[in-house]
């Protein structure tokens, strides 16, 4: 499949099983960081607004983010990482292999549940358990964008970027 669209809707019995076909909570994440070449940017359009009030969207400034965590960790956050890859987003492989932070360009890549963690060295799951409390630090300081719920037809002012 390569459609650039993907409906984030309650679905009959979970749908695909990803848990943007249930009304689950999303903790904080980068969309597509299982895929070969994560997109750069992301945007959220409301075709339907959400029947149970749900739908808010929250953003991370990503530079606030680095300014959170030590030098040492963002350096092991540049190592490679596996990632497991959910079933329903499946085209050949089962993980894939890269970094959370890149190097060059200072783009993120990141949703905590996918990550393989048992495949870790001690020095990345301390990052990694950085990584998760400065993003909590960020929202519970109030550094997060929240978009109130979408309306049909809205294209909220901010995009979704994978950070630079």
């Amino acid at each position: 499949d390569t459609s650039a669209v993907w409906d984030v809707r309650p679905m009959q019995g979970g749908g695909t099983g990803a848990r943007s076909h249930t009304d689950k909570e999303f903790t904080m994440h980068t969309d597509c960081c299982f895929e070969e070449c994560p997109p750069r940017y992301m945007a959220l359009f409301c075709q339907n607004a959400d029947k149970m009030g749900g739908g808010l969207s929250k953003f991370i400034d990503c530079r606030a983010l680095v300014e959170q965590l030590l030098p040492s960790t963002l350096l092991q956050l540049q190592a490679d990482f596996e990632f497991r890859v959910p079933q329903e987003f499946f085209k050949g492989q089962k993980t894939i292999t890269g970094p959370i932070l890149t190097s060059q360009t200072g783009l993120w890549r990141y949703r905590g549940e996918t990550v393989l963690r048992e495949k870790c060295t001690k020095q990345q799951l301390q990052a990694l358990d950085e990584l998760d409390e400065g993003t909590k630090l960020l929202e519970l300081e109030r550094e997060v964008l929240v978009l109130d719920v979408l309306v049909p037809g809205q294209l909220p002012p901010a995009v979704h970027a994978c950070c630079q």
